[in-house]
């Protein structure tokens, strides 16, 4: 990148000549200037620059400093971050450096000019301006601090903390007045699609260990301002993202797709509490509102409001909604439930576990607080996809939260989202999604509510607009490793494989410590034939995950998609010693039984799998239905009836994730003589494979739909060929029950079939001793 050109400045008449213009510096950020240059190399504090440049405390609010210093550096060309002229010391104050800055008589400058025509001379070329004589040697001066990427207001950086600390109990409650009509320009507001992001405030108490404390204070804040109609919001996982990093306001503004930025500071010192705010327009990088206040701890809940509420004004013009100014009734449960809510983003099992237990703690608190009861009851279905079961006590005690959250707000979104959420698990489906719109009508920036209500739209097959709520969700939540990997779903459910891929790596590289998304990435490369890598991303799932049953499941059943069934084995073993999940080793063990032509020993572990299994699991007895089909289409017809009662409706209701047991029900509804029902489904399963044959079908998708349908319709060359097409495509799943589905039976005996298995194993072989080569390589470029 380029250096931009130098900054000219005469100390005496404070002229400057920046980018081929002259302005002229106001007196007081001439002082300040002045002062600087006095003390170059020294870090100077806030305290010093208040007696100093303006004279006495009480000559400058709380705000003075930090607004001067940002409009000194806009007026100096130093806003982008690190600052080159006036560098900021973490915690201690400011030091001048100079780079880029050069001081000199301007008025030799403006004489030498060609008249008339002053302000498009070049200050490079100028003759008569000096070598500057007081810039800072660079390299004799630290670099700024990567922590402080901000233009952060004066009560954040500049207070030396000794003497703020030591003064602070004399501090009397006050609320400190707006900035000086000078530091903030009257027309500073933000007219067209208003958009914020809230970044965490920093923590400048002494002992450095307020960091929950300043995070619970933006937590309700975001809250309160999702929900102003017209504003967008967004999501605390994106904003928090930039905790830690370098990203300059504009920056951060186009990563997150928002117009200002709120940011700021806290201390917090036995029962009193300092916070500074302010609001930042991206584009211009002037301050919009900015505001400092001491308060006593018991009014950290009032804090909240009025801060969001100067924001909401600010931005839109608009206060805040009645329901967002609802203030928890005790601290310690609201403490509690952020700090659960922080604890569900790290998306692990042992994450899982601890929410569970912070939201247990908060209701012993307040047992009526709504947003513990709504978190208990959504962390049970994470818990569900952690270890793959269901503990039917904590699914009660969810339950029942929800119940009670519904008799107390009735009408919040947040128990909206949660009541739409257990209708689906009931299977009210179009229930759900009238919840979920009633939900978006109350907090329209809630991205949990559309990529729930987008996921739910890619089980029922509407794709598109599945991908339409899912990438609002990522509007509002850019950042968040799991609308990445619902993203992706959609993608792949519509047909876009290498933009899924392409999404799932941008997730792994912004969110290379989240199990889960290797996971997803797994899944995929399985269904294109790249065993090899599916594996390496499952082993690096269950590092990331290892106290989760399910993830380390997943990678045992890879081995035989690897064609190692004892690799399999042994793993199983080793899994069924570690976790007591009977369910997991069961699957497992029926799985091997199957790679290994085991039928009746496989069927005798079909019951236990039946009845372990969960009320919503679709594969498990469909599994089960297919081994009973084998000898008893009754027994087999009764487990699909009872579990999936959809498929024999009319017209029957057929998804993707019943295709196993859509084909199963077909071959035994004609078993029993019941024709006119097997036609029905099979017509309903043949449409729905057709779109899912062009939109290339979602993640539960197997890949050999199309060819069940058409050995079902008795078409036995059309299955050869589509199966032919299939492993051209380096289709290799599930592949050692392809002569063992009675469907193919017409062509299992063929020599085309027969050379076709042959390919399949050949291709499962040169994955696997791939893997051997390739199991240490590194993942994410």
């Amino acid at each position: 990148m380029p250096s931009d050109p130098p900054c000219i400045v005469d100390l005496e008449s404070g002229d400057v000549m920046r980018d081929g213009r002259i302005d002229r510096l106001p007196p007081r950020l001439l002082s300040l200037l002045r002062f600087f240059v006095e003390h170059a190399r020294e870090v100077i504090s806030r305290d010093q620059l208040i007696e100093s440049v303006w004279g006495h405390l009480e000559a400058a609010s709380d705000d003075s400093v930090n607004v001067a210093v940002s409009d000194l550096r806009r007026a100096l060309g130093d806003s982008r971050r690190p600052h080159r002229i006036i560098e900021t010391v973490p915690r201690r104050g400011y030091r001048y450096r100079g780079d880029g800055l050069a001081l000199a008589d301007l008025s030799q400058a403006l004489s030498a000019a060609p008249p008339g025509d002053p302000a498009e001379q070049s200050p490079a070329a100028s003759p008569a301006v000096e070598t500057p004589t007081h810039t800072a040697d660079p390299e004799s001066l630290p670099s700024a601090s990567p922590r402080m990427r901000w233009p952060l207001v004066a009560g954040l950086l500049v207070v030396t903390l000794g003497i703020a600390m030591v003064a602070w109990h004399a501090v009397t409650s006050r609320t400190t007045q707006p900035p000086p009509a000078a530091a903030v320009a009257p027309s500073a507001k933000i007219s067209l699609d208003p958009s914020i992001a809230v970044l965490p405030f920093l923590d400048l108490s002494q002992a450095g260990d307020q960091r929950h404390f300043a995070d619970a204070l933006v937590d309700r804040i975001i809250h309160m301002l999702a929900q102003v109609q017209g504003l967008q919001v967004a999501a605390r996982t994106s904003s928090f993202a930039f905790r830690d990093g370098t990203a300059t306001i504009d920056e951060i503004g186009e990563a997150l797709r928002v117009r200002a930025v709120l940011e700021g500071s806290l201390m917090h010192d036995g029962e009193r509490l300092r916070v500074v705010a302010q609001l930042i327009d991206v584009e211009s990088g002037m301050h919009l509102w900015s505001k400092s206040y001491d308060r006593e701890e018991g009014e950290f809940f009032a804090l909240q409001d009025e801060i969001a509420s100067e924001v909401s004004r600010t931005l839109t013009d608009s206060l805040l909604p009645e329901r967002a100014l609802r203030q928890p009734r005790s601290r310690a449960a609201y403490d509690l439930t952020t700090r659960a809510r922080f604890a569900r983003d790290e998306d692990t099992l042992a994450s899982a576990e601890a929410a569970q237990g912070f939201y247990l703690q908060a209701l012993e608190h307040d047992p009526d607080y709504v947003p513990a009861l709504v978190g208990l009851f959504e962390i049970g279905g994470l818990l569900v996809g952690h270890r793959g079961r269901i503990d039917q006590a904590a699914l009660a005690r969810g339950l029942e939260a929800l119940d009670r959250a519904r008799s107390l707000a009735p009408d919040d979104p947040e128990v909206l989202r949660a009541l739409a959420m257990n209708e689906r698990r009931l299977g009210n489906r179009e229930q759900a999604l009238s919840l979920f719109e009633r939900a978006l009508d109350g907090n329209p920036n809630d991205a949990g509510t559309w990529v729930h209500r987008g996921d739910l739209l890619l089980f029922l097959g509407r794709f598109d607009e599945a991908l339409d709520s899912i990438r609002q969700a990522q509007r509002i939540d850019p950042l968040s490793h799991r609308i990445g990997r619902r993203l992706a779903d959609a993608y792949w459910a519509v047909g876009r494989a290498e933009e899924a891929l392409a999404q799932l790596k941008d997730t792994l590289r912004q969110h290379p410590e989240v199990a889960a998304a290797y996971g997803a990435m797994s899944s995929y490369l399985i269904r294109l034939g790249r065993s090899a890598e599916a594996m390496r991303y499952l082993q690096a799932q269950r590092r990331l995950d290892p106290d989760s049953p399910i993830r380390w499941m997943r990678e045992c059943e890879m081995y035989l998609q690897l064609g190692d069934d004892f690799a399999a084995e042994t793993c199983t073993d080793a899994l069924a010693a570690a976790h007591d999940s009977r369910l997991h080793e069961l699957y497992l063990r029926q799985a091997i039984l199957g790679f290994r032509g085991e039928w009746e020993a496989r069927h005798a572990l079909m019951d236990e799998l039946l009845d372990l299994a969960w009320r919503n699991d679709r594969m498990i007895p469909a599994l089960v239905a297919d081994s009973y089909a084998r000898q008893d289409c009754g027994r087999a017809l009764e487990i699909l009836e009872q579990r999936m009662p959809g498929l024999f409706a009319s017209p029957p209701e057929v998804a993707p994730s019943l295709s196993m047991a859509s084909r199963v029900a077909v071959r035994c509804l004609r078993g029993e003589g019941r024709d006119a029902e097997a036609e029905s489904l099979l017509a309903a399963f043949a449409a729905m494979t057709e779109r899912l044959r062009l939109q290339q079908g979602p993640e539960l998708v197997i890949g050999l739909e199309q060819a069940w349908v058409h050995a079902l319709q008795g078409r036995d060359d059309a299955a050869l060929e589509a199966l032919t097409d299939l492993v051209d495509k380096g289709w290799r799943y599930y592949w050692w029950q392809l002569d063992a589905y009675p469907e193919f039976a017409g062509i299992v005996e063929s020599e085309d079939f027969g050379r076709l298995l042959d390919r399949l194993e050949a291709g499962v072989a040169e994955q696997r001793r791939r893997y051997m080569q390739q199991r240490d390589a590194p993942l994410i470029e």
